[in-house]
Parts: C-alpha cells; structure tokens; sequence
C-alpha cells in the first residue's frame, strides 16, 4: 500500500513538474479576429512561458526573465519539489530492495513536502504570473488555471501519507501494544480441545550458552494466543491481536551464540516472545530446521495473526528464501534487543 501510494505520488509530481501547463492564457475573440482568425495560445509552467500561433513554430521564454515575484517562487516550487521526490523516491523504493528507512527519514522528507505543498499553494492561487507584459505583446487575455498546480499538490499530499507510513515496515517501531504479560496461570483461558496439537521438531544446533533476552522454553499457539513458559521462569499470554510484528534473525557465529536463529514475536511492552531452536513449540505443524524451521513458524504465526508486519529482510526470507539475516556481533544483538518495545 505504501509503495503504490508513494509510486502514485511520484507520477503525479512529474506531470506538474514536467508535463501539464499551470496556466493558459486565452484570446479574446476581438482580437482573434483582427489577427485573422487565428488563435494564439500560451502556456505558462514553473520554468517558461511558450507562445504557439497555428500555421506558426511556438516561441518560449523563461519565466524568470519576464516575471519577477512570480518566477522567483515558481523556481523554488520548481527546485523544492525535485528535492521532494528524490527524498520520496528513496523513502518508498529503498526498502522494496533491502535498504530500510527509519520513521525519522521519512518523517524529516515529509516536512520539507509540507514546505512545498504550500509553495505549491502560493504559486498556483495567490502569485499568479503578472499578465500585463503578456497582453502588451499578444492583446487582451483572460488566465485560467491549468492541471500542473493540481497534481503536483496531490502528488506531494500522497507522497506526505506514504513517508509517513514509513514504520508499518518496520515492526521494532509500531506503536506499543498492552500485551497481557506474566498472567498467572490460573487466570488463563482453558485450551481448545478441538484443536489439533503438533509436537515441533526441535532442530540439533550447538547450544546457545549466553543469556538471551526474552527466550522461550516453550510456546503454545492456540485460537487464544501465544502462551509462553520462558527461560527465566516468568510464564506469559499474548493475545494474537496484541502481536503487531514478526522478525526472524541469526545469532552472532562466534561462541557463546553459535549462529543459532530466533524468531521475535513483537507485541506490547517487555512482552515479546523469542523463538529459539531449542524452544518446544505446540499447536501447530513447525517443522523442519534452521531457516526452513523459521519459515514454517512464521507462516503459524501470520495465518493467527494476518495483521503482523514483516520487516524487509524477514519478508525477504519468507517470500523470496533469502537467508535469515545473522548479526555480527553482541553489540548488534544488543542494538537489536535495544529496539524491542
């Protein structure tokens, strides 16, 4: 959604930029004919001023050079909104090919779209280009307003929407969650018994020895959630439509990690489940190892909750099999858990 909002954004930037007249003058029909019949036509964009004569080549001029306060704002519009849709351009296609764009990016592009939207506003209906040297040289004209003022605004507008959707694609920076965490266990919902129940393979990789933040001992997924038996002891229920993003990465090689890969199952504050291949998991058909393993659980967890958002990399391994992303180290493990709600 975001792409095709911000894709149609930029299209709509390019014709006012490029394509449609802002302005076009019309002659009056007096002196049509005292021309002969003949009608002049003239459009006016941000950049020049083109006279077109039938049976005659069009003649333009830069805009700068016969119109003072309205060339000048015309040129920043013009200039403001290029810089615009680079920004644009980057915020929505960046993470279609592995480059992620933090909500900060995005939200400082929109500001400067914010900026050029009310330029956009002022060029097109409160400066308008100063007629008087025009109808000096070509008659009496009446100025109507073209479709280039109109698209290039809503063409910022849907640009504005789309960089600011930005963190959908990124799960650490949804927005928290209240997850029900560490609820004792007499106050859980009984399982369904009509469900079936699937013992996972638990796949044979060197033991994590370090501690790991938010580990699961066990994970049951059922209608209710995911109830969790963690490592530390603490015991948790998230209700899938607390659950608002799921990320899949590798251990750091070197020991204590050995490369181990986890899956985060991201909800409301310090209630986040992560997955390990040491971790039993119940309630549905998790199988195989490694990243076949991940896949398989992540597929579980979004046919619970559809609602979940993938980050680039992981939609890339699920959709695209490319390889779990590994972290290098315990500092990116640490900048990585530093993200978690």
């Amino acid at each position: 959604m975001t792409l095709a909002v911000g894709i149609g954004g930029l299209v709509l930037v390019a014709v006012g930029l490029f394509v449609s007249d802002w302005f076009t003058l019309k002659m009056s029909a007096g002196l049509a004919d005292a021309m002969g019949g003949r009608r002049v036509s003239i459009g006016i964009d941000l950049r020049t001023i083109t006279i077109c004569q039938r049976g005659a080549p069009c003649v333009s001029m830069s805009l700068s050079a016969s119109q003072a306060s309205f060339g000048t704002i015309a040129q920043v519009t013009f200039f403001g909104s290029i810089v615009f849709a680079i920004g644009l351009a980057a915020g929505v296609i960046g993470p279609q090919v592995g480059i992620h764009m933090s909500p900060a990016y995005g939200r400082r592009v929109a500001v400067l779209g914010a900026l050029m939207l009310v330029a956009t506003l002022i060029t097109a209906f409160v400066l308008g280009p100063d007629t008087g040297k025009i109808s000096a040289a070509a008659g009496s004209l009446t100025i109507s307003h073209g479709f280039g003022g109109l698209a290039l605004g809503i063409g910022i507008a849907l640009g504005i929407y789309a960089l600011l959707q930005l963190h959908d694609d990124e799960p650490h920076a949804a927005e928290p969650v209240v997850a029900r965490y560490a609820r004792p266990a007499a106050s859980r919902p009984p399982p369904m018994q009509a469900s079936p129940v699937h013992v996972a393979t638990v796949a044979t990789v060197a033991p994590v020895v370090a501690p790991v933040r938010c580990a699961a001992a066990t994970i049951a997924l059922s209608e209710s959630g995911i109830d969790t038996n963690f490592v530390d002891g603490n015991i948790g229920l998230v209700e899938w439509g607390e659950v608002v993003g799921v990320v899949a990465r590798q251990l750091p090689a070197a020991a204590p990690y050995h490369g181990a890969m986890f899956v985060d199952i991201i909800s409301g504050p310090h209630a986040t489940v992560r997955a390990l291949p040491t971790t039993r998991i119940t309630g549905a058909d998790v199988s195989g190892d490694g990243a076949d393993r991940v896949r398989t659980l992540i597929a579980a967890i979004r046919g619970f909750a559809p609602a979940a958002k993938l980050d680039s990399a992981t939609r890339a391994m699920c959709d695209q099999g490319a390889p779990v992303r590994q972290l290098a180290d315990a500092a990116e493990l640490a900048s990585h858990d530093e993200r978690l709600p």
